[in-house]
């Protein structure tokens, strides 16, 4: 159970293999139909909600997995409305509808969809051809581009380049001496100037030769002055992040790992071992056999043998071959022996002083391999104990010391880490109570000591950003103007005739020039011809592909609908069945059978009769579910009112029943009869009811599945967790 708690919210499409476990659920086939891929089916569902029935998952639960038996009275658990077929749980198969169409909806659609002349393909729309069309000249197409294009490129002026479909100048734009190109500008090589007393330039202002001043042991920092000497923690406690910090501490064999204290040894496994989170043992293999770790097999190895009258021989080849009893060689081909005379027996043949025959394959016993000249025969591992799985027993969770549990990974500790005196634990440290001090005169601020006062600057300065900066304003050489913390003309760099700067580039005004009847695009920076290209007769060119004019069609018998033939024959049942499209199969138009003196209520086999109230004196109320009493009494001069006797003592009940909502309710509930239970106020059976032959209960009606649906399986984690972390304090 553990390992199913652990599944957690998981949606599986069903096949489930012959191991019965959650995780081995792959989807089913339908309709005689393989499989698809189960991001296919999801898209499938989606596609079909366009014909109004989409195929959400359904979600169930551990109650909804019952037992299954195949017809070999083998048992599997197995979700409700799927069989067991001996080999996994299965949809119940059914052909609604006629070969080579698939149900979609409340329709069946060829699975060959639309159709198109000759070679042209149907790409959900329209008939196209995948060849390319052809182009004017000598133009050739690219398929990257879906345009004919000339095999010369665009051609530049001389002394021009082609730069990113443009045309630029080899020579760069120019200034005048002592000047620079920069975003479009002159600007003088020379900074800005500051005539004040004391003054310098800096990034755009005239600012103090002097910095901001702080008070003996501190420095500017900003608009602060912060001590040179950082606020200091007591004892063996360190600075972190404006908090005093100690390290948290754990018991004996413990170690504090981000938030627990956690066992240094592994957890322990008896018997097994423990090994990726689990306790294991490997599997054992019969008698004489070997175990086969890349295989995951147990393989029994025997010699190739020969039939009776045979004997086996290896030649120098290393061939092996089966010889009649009397060979002295084998070659690989022929067995032999010498003789004297020219006279050999039945089957063989005389060549050179030799009796010959070919030789016969050697074999394996039943149930055995030939596998590189040797006879194999492989079973499955065993577990002596744990269940087996991929190469290993598995033998479940380990076990971890009193006062600790194991959290899948490791043993935690379930007491929170300590911390020493004086200080709280917050997080993965242990946080002082006490603060940090700082010099007299200075106040902490995170991790800094800050002085009461601020920098100064000298008169007729403010500080700005560490400076201190003057009113003054830069001053440039006549001439030019101040823009942007820069000296610049007035007048804009040159380009050569027939060009203009941009982006510090003189670039072309015209655009580059393509061959004749071609034309420049700008998109793809390639020479295009001015007519569109040519597709074979009876398609066009939609810029993309050459397609048909006429549209795709269906077969006899189907109508087009969209991407899609939809057969005129609707999905068909066998007698006693009729389609269910919510349910995407057969509905039996039959209720299911319940046992006797049980009636079919829509989902349950249940009594007619209401549960039977045991205490004397009670009877059932179908409105609350239990057994009620006559209304309560109350001693003279007192009134019922709220569940009480108002005034002197409570409203007094018959021996075995309880005060409940104004009504004296027996402590023993209803119960029912024989095998029954009480559900939601009714006697059911224990019991799905049975469905006939073909058929199989899914929940609420006996039906043939058709498709294969999606499952949502939700499980609950166990409730509580061991050392969470606590809140944080404020500190």
């Amino acid at each position: 159970m553990s390992l199913l708690l652990r599944v957690g919210l998981a949606t599986v499409a069903l096949r489930v293999a012959a191991d019965p476990t959650i995780d081995n659920l792959v989807p089913a086939q339908y309709g005689g139909i393989p499989s698809p891929p189960l991001g296919y089916m999801v898209d499938n569902m989606r596609a079909n909600s366009g014909l109004g029935y989409p195929s959400p998952a359904k979600s169930i639960t551990l109650s909804d997995i019952i037992p299954q038996v195949d017809s070999k009275g083998q048992s599997r658990c197995c979700p409700v409305g799927t069989i067991n077929d001996g080999t996994g749980c299965v949809f119940q198969e059914s052909s609604v509808c006629e070969k080579g169409t698939i149900l979609q909806g409340n329709v069946c659609v060829s699975v060959d969809g639309p159709q198109c002349p000759g070679n042209l393909k149907f790409d959900g729309k329209i008939c196209r051809s995948d060849e390319p069309p052809k182009c004017p000249g000598l133009s050739q197409y690219n398929l990257a581009t879906n345009q004919c294009e000339s095999s010369s490129g665009p051609k530049c002026p001389p002394t021009y380049n082609l730069d990113k479909g443009t045309c630029v100048s080899d020579s760069p734009p120019s200034c005048p001496i002592g000047y620079s190109e920069k975003n479009g500008l002159c600007v003088d090589n020379f900074p800005p100037v500051c005539h004040g007393v004391n003054q310098v330039y800096d990034k755009g202002s005239c600012v103090s030769k002097d910095p901001p001043s702080c008070p003996q042991g501190t420095k500017p920092q900003g608009r602060k002055c912060a001590g040179v000497v950082p606020p200091v923690c007591a004892g063996k406690a360190r600075l972190d992040r404006g908090h005093c910090v100690l390290a948290p501490e754990c018991p004996e064999k413990y170690k504090f790992n981000t938030w627990v204290c956690v066992r240094e040894d592994d957890p322990v496994c008896s018997p097994g071992v423990f090994k990726n989170g689990i306790c294991q043992a490997d599997p054992t293999c019969p008698d004489g056999y070997t175990y086969d770790a890349i295989a995951d097999t147990c393989t029994y190895v025997t010699e190739l043998h020969c039939s009776s009258g045979y004997k086996i021989f290896t030649a120098p080849s290393g061939a092996k071959g089966c010889c009649k009893e009397g060979t002295d060689d084998f070659d690989g081909t022929f067995c032999s022996w010498e003789v004297t005379e020219s006279e050999c027996p039945d089957g063989t043949e005389y060549k050179e002083g030799y009796c010959r025959h070919p030789s016969e394959s050697p074999s394996c016993p039943d149930l055995y391999d030939s596998v590189d000249g040797r006879c194999v025969k492989r079973t499955v591992p065993r577990c002596t104990i744990g269940s087996y799985n991929k190469g290993k027993c598995i033998l479940g969770d380990p076990t971890c010391p009193t006062g600790s549990q194991f959290n899948g990974k490791e043993c935690v500790l379930i007491e929170r880490a300590s911390c020493p005196d004086g200080s709280r634990l917050v997080g993965d440290k242990c946080i002082s109570l006490d603060q940090a001090t700082c010099p007299q005169g200075q106040r902490q601020e995170g991790d800094d000591c800050i002085h009461e006062e601020s920098p100064k600057c000298p008169p007729n300065t403010i500080l700005d950003n560490g400076v201190c900066k003057h009113p003054d304003i830069p001053i440039c050489k006549s001439g030019t103007n101040y823009l942007n913390e820069h000296c610049t003309l007035p007048t804009l760099p040159t380009c050569p005739k027939g060009s203009m700067i941009s982006d510090g580039k003189c670039v072309a005004i015209r655009p580059p020039q393509c061959p004749e009847k071609h034309r420049y695009c700008g998109a793809t920076h390639t020479c295009v011809p001015t007519g569109p290209p040519k597709c074979p007769e009876g398609l066009v060119w939609d810029r993309y592909h050459c397609v048909s004019r006429r549209p795709a069609t269906c077969p006899e018998g189907y109508t087009r609908v969209g991407p899609t033939c939809i057969s005129k024959n609707d999905p068909r049942c066998k007698e006693g069945f009729v389609f269910d499209v919510k349910s995407q199969g057969c509905v039996s138009k039959d209720e299911p059978k319940c046992p006797e003196e049980l009636s079919f209520d829509g989902t349950k086999c249940a009594s007619p009769r209401s549960p039977e109230c045991t205490h004397e004196g009670t009877t059932y109320d179908p409105k609350t579910q239990s057994c009620i009493a006559a209304p309560p009494g109350c001693p003279e001069g007192t009134d019922f009112k709220n569940g009480e006797c108002v005034l002197r003592t409570p409203p007094q009940c018959p021996d075995g029943t309880e005060l409940k909502d104004d009504s004296c309710v027996a402590i023993r509930g209803p119960e029912c009869e024989d095998s029954l239970t009480m559900v939601d106020g009714r006697c059911v059976s224990e019991k799905p009811p049975t469905c006939g032959d073909g058929t199989t209960w899914d929940g609420s009606r006996c039906v043939i599945g058709t498709r294969t649906s999606c499952f949502n399986l939700e499980v609950c984690p166990p409730i509580g967790a061991a050392a969470l972390p606590a809140p944080s304090p404020e500190v």
